[in-house]
């Protein structure tokens, strides 16, 4: 069997749209080369030649985009997304790797993370922030509910971490699938893990550190859900938005009952610590 691979070079900002949207045309296995690159691969005989180049053509209005396409072996593509995604250190702390990395000593926290079309590695910004902050907030015997979850990463950092019941959801089925499969390899007893958003929580749940790493967007429609689902003086861990957006978030955290407690920006990108005033 041969691969048809396409690498993608895009704005960061179009990144994760555009692998959605090549994951409905077939295209999975996606692969993060730098911040502006990425490449996924598509069985050839399932490869959508037209709607492919429809969609480049598409966003091509909205952006600079190029891409390339080539035909692999199924071997060949596996040794090279093999040999491309790179175990990342977080800190002295957390070692992050694939089930096919080989375990390093001297790190406090191992994760084996394997993304597949799932979000979360750690090589982004976003998430690594994310975990830098996770590092420093107490998670012992708390409740924690991981909004938007991707592959797992920030639920499972938080059963490391000593976090007695964890929930996640993300909006996306492959996603749900991906994080039950890395929690099972990483040994994370989850509570709940649901294909959905935060909104379909309901009755009286309530979470003493709330996790959201996705966009500005859904951010700023869904502080209404997040005041509702986290504890009086719970911790608010968000990131997925830019430094000129600290603004905003702030002032919908306020208008919400939050207040900052410590931020952290890299590359532009933002993550932010908020408590929810008691």
């Amino acid at each position: 069997m041969s691969f048809i691979v396409i690498k993608v070079e895009c704005p960061e900002d179009f990144s994760d749209i555009l692998k959605v949207e090549l994951s409905e045309l077939g295209f999975d296995t996606f692969m993060d080369l730098d911040d502006t690159n990425f490449e996924g691969s598509v069985p050839a005989e399932e490869y959508q030649e037209q709607e492919t180049e429809l969609l480049i053509t598409d966003y091509q209005t909205r952006a600079e985009i190029k891409y390339s396409l080539e035909t692999v072996a199924k071997q060949n593509w596996n040794k090279l997304w093999e040999e491309n995604f790179h175990p990342i250190a977080i800190n002295d702390d957390c070692y992050i790797r694939a089930h096919f990395h080989e375990p390093a000593k001297g790190y406090k926290y191992e994760l084996v993370i394997t993304p597949k079309m799932s979000f979360g590695t750690g090589h982004h910004a976003t998430t690594s922030t994310m975990i830098q902050q996770q590092l420093l907030v107490d998670h012992k015997g708390k409740s924690v509910f991981d909004i938007g979850t991707g592959t797992g990463v920030l639920a499972i950092m938080a059963h490391k971490l000593g976090a007695s019941q964890i929930d996640a959801c993300d909006i996306e089925d492959w996603s749900v699938e991906n994080v039950l499969e890395n929690a099972e390899a990483n040994k994370t007893p989850l509570n709940k893990v649901y294909c959905g958003t935060a909104e379909e929580v309901k009755g009286d749940d309530l979470y003493d550190i709330l996790l959201a790493n996705i966009n500005l967007n859904v951010h700023k429609s869904s502080f209404q859900e997040y005041a509702r689902l986290i504890k009086p003086n719970g911790t608010l861990l968000m990131s997925g938005f830019y430094e000129q957006d600290i603004p905003t978030i702030l002032e919908l955290g306020k208008r919400h009952g939050f207040k900052e407690k410590t931020r952290q920006i890299m590359n532009n990108w933002t993550c932010l610590v908020l408590e929810k005033v008691g």
